[in-house]
């Protein structure tokens, strides 16, 4: 478990999470649903140490390390373009601490779940479609031995079957770890997520354990005020 502690942020005059606290249970996906802009960025980079709260703490249990806890941001910078689908795969794993033995294990235990990885190992990141190098990117954080993933947009730029794949892969990798998504993609998100956790105005301001696709989108427009029109 992991725990986040009245954890304040601002930028300048801008105060974007205000005493955020909250239990990210092991064994759950759990989604951080806000539009962009919302602080939800900020907050998985606040957990993984890239960025220092104002005020507030992040507690490990189970002797957790801060080592332990892995993010993958949105876009492509997440990944060596000019080295292979293998190699970038062995880098991720080797600095957390990985043996290249347990690398490639782990590489064998999840690759049935991602199709592509075994037929493009040797394929320069580059090469890569948006979503290969999406998913890639993910893969590279679930083949570690990271308790806590943190994914922002895990959907972005995938279609639907790759979605899908992800889906699948990000159930499996959740059984004995803390999984924490920040979306807005909300049909991404109702099929995928055990605990669904509204932000707005720097606040958790409502939970929810799995939603129908309706409801949540119904829950989506009237806290953020949207009209998606259909």
């Amino acid at each position: 478990m992991m725990k986040v502690d009245n954890i304040t942020k601002s930028y300048g005059n801008n105060t974007v999470l205000r005493g955020i606290t909250y239990n990210f249970e092991k064994g759950n996906i759990t989604t951080i649903l806000a539009p962009n802009g919302s602080g939800k960025t900020t907050l998985l980079s606040i957990i993984s140490g890239l960025l220092i709260p104002d005020s507030g703490t992040v507690h490990f249990y189970e002797n957790w390390e801060p080592s332990d806890v892995c993010i993958v941001l949105a876009g492509e910078k997440n990944l060596y373009m000019k080295n292979t689908v293998l190699e970038n795969l062995l880098y991720f794993g080797i600095i957390r601490g990985m043996k290249k033995r347990e690398v490639t294990e782990n590489i064998e235990r999840f690759k049935d779940y991602l199709p592509f990885i075994g037929e493009a190992q040797s394929k320069l990141a580059e090469k890569l479609s948006y979503g290969q190098k999406r998913l890639l990117s993910i893969f590279s954080a679930i083949i570690t031995n990271a308790k806590c993933i943190m994914i922002d947009e895990a959907s972005e730029g995938l279609d639907m079957e790759y979605a899908n794949i992800l889906k699948i892969l990000l159930r499996k990798s959740a059984e004995d770890r803390v999984i924490i998504l920040a979306s807005h993609d909300y049909d991404f998100v109702s099929k995928v997520s055990d605990r669904l956790i509204f932000l707005k105005d720097g606040k958790f301001i409502e939970e929810h354990g799995q939603l129908p696709l309706d409801l949540l989108k119904k829950r989506y427009m009237e806290i953020f005020n949207v009209d998606f029109g259909d």
